[in-house]
C-alpha cells in the first residue's frame, strides 16, 4: 500500500482505537475532534465526497480495463434523484454499482452489511445492481468481494486491487482528519 506516513499513522491509530488527534482539538464545527465525529461530521461533505470518488475512480478504471463503463449514468429509477456510481456494460447485461464508505464503529452490528442492505433497498428496481461498501478502516463486503472477482478475474489483479482501493482509502480518511483541523 502506497500512502503518506502521516495517513499511515492516522489509519494505525485509528485500527488500534487510539485518539487520532491532539486532546483538546476541534472539529472546523467546533465539536470535540475524534475518529467517529471525522467520519460523520456534516460539515465534511466535500471531504468526505472526495475520499468516496478517489474509490469510484479506481473501480471504473478496473472496469474499464474489460468493459465500457459509465460514472454517475442519469437517473435510471424514474421520480426518485438516485443514480448509481457506475453502469458497466457486461456481456450478460449491465451491472449498477454504488460505492459507500461506512464508518466501522456506528453500529456493533455489521455495519458493512447494514449499509449493504440500504443500498440493495434503495436500488432494488434495478435488474443487476452490487453495492460496493467499503468499511473506514479497510473492510470489503462480501458484494463489494464479488464486483472485484467480476471485473478482475485474476487473483493477483484482485490482490493488487485491495491494496490500491486501501491506499485511497487511507488517503481519503487522512483529508477529512485535515478538513476537519481547518
Amino acid at each position: 500500500v502506497h500512502v503518506s506516513d502521516d495517513a499511515l499513522r492516522m489509519h494505525l491509530r485509528e485500527r488500534m482505537f487510539l485518539p487520532i488527534a491532539l486532546p483538546g482539538s476541534t472539529c472546523c464545527c467546533s465539536a470535540p475532534l475524534d475518529a467517529q465525529h471525522v467520519h460523520t461530521c456534516p460539515s465534511l461533505g466535500a471531504a468526505r465526497i472526495r475520499r468516496h470518488d478517489g474509490i469510484k475512480k479506481l473501480l471504473a478504471k478496473y472496469a474499464a480495463r474489460s468493459y465500457v463503463v459509465r460514472e454517475e449514468p442519469s437517473r435510471l429509477i424514474s421520480g426518485s434523484r438516485a443514480r448509481p456510481d457506475l453502469l458497466i456494460a457486461l456481456p450478460d447485461g449491465d451491472m449498477h454499482v454504488d460505492v459507500s464508505c461506512t464508518y466501522m464503529g456506528l453500529n456493533a452490528n455489521g455495519p458493512l452489511d447494514q449499509r449493504a442492505k440500504e443500498k440493495q433497498q434503495k436500488y432494488a428496481s434495478l435488474s443487476l445492481f452490487l453495492p460496493f461498501v467499503v468499511g473506514s478502516t479497510g473492510e470489503l463486503h462480501q458484494m463489494a468481494e464479488a464486483v472485484l472477482a467480476r471485473l478482475l478475474p485474476a487473483r493477483a489483479e484482485r490482490d493488487a486491487a485491495r491494496a490500491e482501493l486501501l491506499g485511497a482509502l487511507i488517503e481519503g480518511n487522512y483529508w477529512l482528519l485535515r478538513a476537519a483541523m481547518s
